[in-house]
Formats: C-alpha cells, sequence, structure tokens
C-alpha cells in the first residue's frame, strides 16, 4: 500500500548547541565569522601591548621640563602641594577641581622634578588607549564587524601613538584634556555595557564618570550628546527610549552652568572676543584644519596662526562652510550604508563642539582640543584595516604596522620638540613668519633662557610685522636694560609711549629705569605718571616709597606710599622689607 504523504511536512529542529569549549571559541576566532567570541586573554593581551606601545612612543618625553605655562598651571596657587587642606585645593579652579586635586598630587610626590609629572601624563594617556579599545571593541561589535577586538585595537593602537596627542600629553597644562578623556570614555563604555546587559549598576558607573568628567573640563558636556549618539547611530540603538535617561545628565550641566556664570560672571569666555557671524566660519576652517592633521599630521605646531575670517561673506568664510557642510552631507547619506562613517563624523564634531564651535576662546586653534575627536579618524582606519583583514589578513597587518610605526616615529619627534620651549617657538615661527605673536613668544622664551641677543632679534621681528604690539616694546627694553643698554631701552620705552601713552607698566619701567640711573626727579615723575592713569598700581606706589625712604627723605610719604603697597598687595614679593621700614617709620 503506498504511503500517503502527511499534511505537514515534519520538520526536524537543529540539535540543542552545546557551550564551546576553549579549542572551539579559539578556532571560531581564527576564523574570523562574524560575531566570533573574543578570548578574554586576547583582550588583555592588546591592553598590554597598548601600554606597552605608549611607553616606547613616549619615553623620550619623561625628561622634559615645564614648558609653555606649566608652571604657572602647577604652581599658580600656593595652597597646591598641602592636600591636609582640601578646600582651597580644590577651589584652585572651580571649573576644574579633579585637575587641581591631581597637582597638588604631583606637588607633594615630585615637588618641583618635571619627570614624575610626565610619568603620570603618559601614565593618563595609556589608560586612555586601553578604554578606548574597550569602546571600540563595543562599538565595532555592534556594527557586526567580523573581529571586533581588531579592529578596535588598530583603532587604539593608532591613536595611542599619533603625535596629534602629544599637546594633551607631553605638554604638562594638557592634563585637563587627557583626564576628562579618561572619565568620558568610561561614560561610555559602561553606556554601552548598560545598553547590553541591563541592571542598574552601568548606568550608574556611567553617570558618575560623567559627573567626574564635568569636574575635569569643560568638554564633559558633550557626554550626553555621544551617548545619544550610540543609540542614533549604531544597529540596536533606542533613540526613543534613551532620552528620558538623559535628565539627570541635563540637570548637572544646568547646575554647572549656573555656578560658573556666579562665579565667572560668564557662561562661556570672560570677553566676548568674536562676534557669532566671525567665530563661526572661523571655527569651519579650524575643523577642517583639525581633520587634515589627523589624517596627515604634517605642519604641526604649539601655535596656529589661524586670523578670525573678518568678512562672514568672503570667498574664505564661504569655503570653509561649504565644505564643512559638503562632509556632513557626505556622512550621513554614506552612514545610512555604513554606519560606522555616521558614527566616525558624529564623534569627531561633538567632540569639537564645547571648543570649536560658537564659544570664542583667546586661540583659535590648539591641538589639544581634538584629543579625543581624533579617535574617530583613528576607528576609521581601524574599520578600513578590519574589512581589509577578512579577505587579507596578512596586507592589513602589514599596513597597520607601518601606521604604527610611522606615528610612533612621528610623536617621537614632536616629544623632543617639546623638550624645549625655545624649540616650540623657533617651529612655530618657521610654520607662520609673519605671525607677531608667534616671534614675541619666541622672544620671551629665548629672554628666560638666558640668550639676550636672540631675545632682542626675536621682538625687533616683532616689531617690525607689528609695531603697535606694546609688550613687544616693553619686552624690548627690558632686554635691553638687562644688557646694559640704558639708552636703548629708554628709546624703546618712549617708542612704547608715543603709540600708547596710558601704558602703566612703561611708565614703571621708565621709572625704575631713573632709579638705577639715580635720576630721583625723573623716577618721581614717571611713578606720578603711572599713577595718574593707574592709581592702584603696586610698583609705582613701592617705588615712590623707595625714594621718599632715602635720596628724598620724606617719612610721612613713604609711610604713605608703604601702606598703599600691603593694602594692594599683602603678598607682596617686598612685602616683609616694606613691614620693616613702616615699624621703623610709625614708631
Amino acid at each position: 500500500m503506498a504511503l500517503r504523504p502527511a499534511a505537514r511536512p515534519v520538520r526536524f529542529l537543529p540539535p540543542t548547541p552545546r557551550c564551546p569549549g576553549r579549542r572551539a571559541r579559539a578556532a571560531a576566532s581564527r576564523q574570523g565569522g562574524p560575531g566570533a567570541p573574543e578570548d578574554a586573554s586576547w583582550r588583555w593581551a592588546s591592553a598590554g601591548f597598548l601600554v606597552a606601545l605608549v611607553a616606547v612612543a613616549w619615553a623620550n618625553g619623561l625628561g622634559g621640563g615645564f614648558v609653555h605655562g606649566d608652571e604657572a598651571e602647577i604652581f599658580g596657587h600656593p595652597s597646591l602641594g598641602r592636600l591636609e587642606r582640601w578646600g582651597p585645593v580644590l577651589a584652585y579652579d572651580a571649573s576644574r577641581p579633579l585637575v587641581a586635586l591631581t597637582w597638588a598630587v604631583d606637588a607633594r610626590l615630585w615637588g618641583e622634578d618635571p619627570f614624575g609629572y610626565h610619568v603620570v601624563n603618559v601614565a593618563i594617556h595609556a589608560l586612555n588607549a586601553v578604554l578606548a579599545l574597550l569602546v571600540g571593541e563595543r562599538v565595532f561589535a555592534r556594527l557586526g564587524a567580523r573581529r571586533p577586538l581588531g579592529s578596535a585595537l588598530a583603532a587604539a593602537a593608532l591613536w595611542a601613538v599619533h603625535p596629534m596627542t602629544t599637546e594633551a600629553v607631553t605638554h604638562l597644562a594638557g592634563r585637563s584634556e587627557a583626564l576628562a578623556a579618561t572619565f568620558c570614555l568610561g561614560a561610555v563604555l559602561e553606556w554601552l555595557r548598560w545598553r547590553r546587559e541591563g541592571g542598574t549598576f552601568p548606568f550608574v558607573l556611567s553617570f558618575l564618570a560623567f559627573l567626574a568628567a564635568m569636574a575635569t573640563r569643560e568638554v564633559a558636556v558633550a557626554v550626553p550628546l555621544l551617548l545619544l549618539l550610540c543609540e542614533a547611530a549604531l544597529p540596536g540603538g533606542r533613540l526613543g527610549k534613551a532620552w528620558p535617561w538623559m535628565l539627570p545628565h541635563a540637570l548637572v550641566i544646568g547646575a554647572v552652568a549656573v555656578l560658573r556664570q556666579v562665579v565667572h560672571g560668564t557662561l562661556t569666555t570672560p570677553i566676548w572676543l568674536r562676534p557669532l557671524h566671525v567665530q563661526v566660519p572661523t571655527q569651519a576652517e579650524v575643523a577642517l584644519r583639525s581633520l587634515g592633521l589627523w589624517v596627515l599630521p604634517v605642519g604641526q605646531t604649539l601655535f596656529h596662526d589661524v586670523p578670525p575670517v573678518t568678512d562672514p561673506l568672503g570667498t574664505r568664510s564661504l569655503a570653509a562652510l561649504a565644505l564643512v557642510g559638503l562632509l556632513v552631507v557626505l556622512a550621513v547619506r554614506v552612514g545610512r550604508r555604513r554606519p560606522w562613517v555616521a558614527f566616525a563624523a558624529g564623534w569627531f564634531g561633538i567632540l569639537l563642539l564645547p571648543s570649536s564651535s560658537i564659544v570664542p576662546l583667546p586661540e583659535t586653534m590648539a591641538e589639544h582640543r581634538t584629543y579625543l575627536a581624533g579617535w574617530a579618524v583613528c576607528g576609521t582606519a581601524g574599520a578600513l584595516l578590519g574589512s581589509l583583514g577578512a579577505r587579507w589578513p596578512r596586507v592589513a597587518g602589514l599596513l597597520a604596522t607601518i601606521g604604527v610605526v610611522a606615528l610612533g616615529g612621528a610623536t617621537w619627534a614632536r616629544n623632543a620638540v617639546w623638550g624645549s620651549e625655545v624649540a616650540l617657538w623657533q617651529e612655530a615661527v618657521r610654520r607662520a613668519p609673519e605671525s607677531a605673536a608667534a616671534w614675541q613668544a619666541l622672544g620671551d622664551a629665548l629672554r628666560r633662557e638666558g640668550d639676550p641677543l636672540g631675545a632682542e632679534a626675536a621682538y625687533r621681528a616683532t616689531l617690525r610685522i607689528d609695531d603697535d604690539r606694546l609688550d613687544a616694546w616693553n619686552a624690548l627694553g627690558a632686554t635691553l636694560a638687562e644688557a646694559g643698554r640704558s639708552e636703548e631701552a629708554r628709546s624703546a620705552w618712549l617708542q612704547a609711549l608715543r603709540r600708547h601713552p596710558t601704558s602703566c607698566a612703561t611708565h614703571d619701567h621708565l621709572g625704575w629705569l631713573h632709579v638705577r640711573e639715580r635720576s630721583w626727579d625723573q623716577a618721581l615723575q614717571a611713578f606720578h605718571a603711572t599713577l595718574a592713569w593707574c592709581p592702584g598700581d603696586v610698583e609705582a606706589h613701592y617705588g615712590l616709597a623707595s625714594i621718599y625712604w632715602e635720596p628724598r627723605r620724606d617719612p610721612v610719604l613713604a609711610a604713605r606710599h608703604y601702606q598703599e603697597v600691603l593694602s594692594l598687595d599683602s603678598a607682596f614679593p617686598e612685602a616683609s622689607l616694606v613691614r620693616e621700614r613702616l615699624l621703623s617709620l610709625t614708631r
């Protein structure tokens, strides 16, 4: 009898999968299939490799000194180094208390030896490289990369040794940027873990990292946007459900804004340096230059002379805005097919917003501001290498090695330049030979290094470009006076007064020059001229008191001016002598 077919076909279920053993996981990882599990040992090995890589790339930067305002940043408050006084330490910089706390710890441990400070900065950068590895692995896993850890390792390695990070690492005052990046990466990492695993603890850790970032640097206001970017640009994200969880972040940002308004009297910079129609096109150009330096780090310098765009409808302005708009459109269109492109573009743009958008900062461009933003560029390279490695792993490995070695060599060279402030500004004037500001800074560096002839030449180069720079005239006169060339110094200061007759500092310089020449009448005239414009000038009061103390003996006037010195500045360098003389005058 013929068998009748069943009404419904029999469905055979596959056998229940077993948890793969160690060998099976290793085989799957070698095969590189989508979502292949990554062995934890590979993750630890990758982290160790990154730490070693950073140590090698920054080995020649550990012996550098304090340059470009490091000492003022670190030792600017007498409470630093005395950890038993927590209040003054944390109040040293109300907007960055955690950075001040690290300076206090360093001052206690290392004193005035810059080596320890450099070690701490490099250690922070190494930690950031590891955090970038972990964030990158989770991002690439969400994107369905065949080897998420491999792509993340390539991205983190390229970023870890990229020379554009030197201004935030080798420059000690750049610690705020690097330390803020630590907490920003931690906030993103824990957010991604929370979105994958659930639970309350990862969200709390992410929020605490955000709070720490807010206490480190203003760039942390971008963290909520980074978290929303993860939901909007990565597969599996739920932007609509993520918005309510941003309420605590918004409250914190609002509270910080109020505090900043109360303490500093403004939400952004103390002085509105540039109007919006000048600031926006200028920063569009800065963003393009920064992106170009991350793609090809040629032409780096401490001082990028990017003048403000004075004509918002000019060719320079329209070209910069049009190119930025074109890049945004391309990122959106390509990002529909390749989500990493949209994610990387969003990451780079969001992290530039706090410092390179509508907020006018005194320096239009600085490399350290792109420290964390640059990870997006290196991540793009890691994504390309990961795709290439799926077909030609040896070629991808060779290209990654070449990239790491080339960037590491460039970082080694940048660290050598950062070892000397004179070298930094010599490089700056080579990059921008028509920049008066760069020449003046070189003169200041040479003067501090004890090279008066070099300083004089730099100041004269400054004034050839811009003869209206008051500080350059004053510095030139001081350099000539220190070299014993009194007539030339007097000529320089008189030139300054012809252009700026109300310059109190210049009148003070002339007053002390006359004191050294024992020309008491001219000295009195110069110091009184200072007080006519600046009644609260401590130097002028001290100069008058010194003259009335001895060569033109007048105890009443001497006591009056000494009392003004102490009332204006109780921490005046000669305060002890002032008090001693006041005591003798009032007995």
